[in-house]
């Protein structure tokens, strides 16, 4: 078994939670902001 073998999918899967984290901290956000312009 080679090490690439072994890595990608470590760094797919690293990559795949950068992107979910990415995604959920921009709803968030967005959330935040629509709420506070609610408020207001």
């Amino acid at each position: 078994l080679s090490w690439r073998a072994f890595v990608a999918p470590l760094l797919l899967r690293q990559a795949f939670a950068a992107q979910m984290m990415k995604l959920y901290f921009e709803v968030v956000l967005e959330g935040l902001v629509v709420k506070e312009g609610l408020v207001e």
